[in-house]
């Protein structure tokens, strides 16, 4: 393919994952954070004078390599919930809490390895809308492309692979749009 940049889905993926997080990312972060910190001081792991301030940064810090959730990034949030929720899940003497936090953290370190896939099929989605002027289905030619190529609906392949996608799908409504018509 001339004139493609090989590097542009790594590039796309890079965008989405060096995001901050949001306000409502670093509240959830902070209360999971507090549960797990005061499950700790309950059972004496932590000593009376620990702050939780200075506990919580030094976990992610030793978690991600971050100073605290302003420096975090998109890419680090898995790793930060699931941390904090294997505290939890670890440490409650709760039957559900143990469980919820233990599906949480197995959730989030799956997320770890998947979670700008998410970004992308979200951008996937914008790109058929902004294609539906030249294709008929723009989503349904995508879902082929990927069945024939990776032999799974987009919704189950990687972000680069769903990158990818995207960049066929601009491709082929250039071309439409240059030869001026639909498909």
């Amino acid at each position: 393919m001339s004139g493609s940049n090989p590097y542009a889905a790594e590039k796309a993926i890079q965008g989405g994952a060096a995001a901050p997080l949001t306000n409502e990312q670093k509240k959830r972060a902070v209360l999971i954070a507090r549960r797990a910190f005061e499950l700790l001081c309950e059972r004496g792991i932590l000593g009376d004078a620990a702050e939780f301030d200075i506990w919580r940064h030094s976990e992610i810090m030793q978690c991600v390599e971050r100073g605290g959730l302003k420096l975090a990034s998109q890419e680090d949030w898995p790793y930060i919930i699931g941390h904090f929720a294997a505290i939890v899940a670890k440490h409650t003497d709760m039957e559900q809490e143990r469980h919820v936090f233990e599906s949480m953290a197995a959730r989030m370190g799956a997320k770890a390895n998947t979670s700008d896939t998410s970004f992308a099929l979200a951008k996937m989605r914008h790109e058929c809308e902004a294609a539906a002027d030249v294709l008929r289905d723009p989503r349904g030619f995508c879902a082929g492309i990927s069945f024939k190529r990776f032999h799974a609906p987009p919704e189950k392949i990687s972000a680069k692979q769903v990158w990818w996608l995207i960049f066929t799908l601009r491709r082929r409504a250039a071309q439409l749009r240059r030869k001026g018509r639909a498909a």
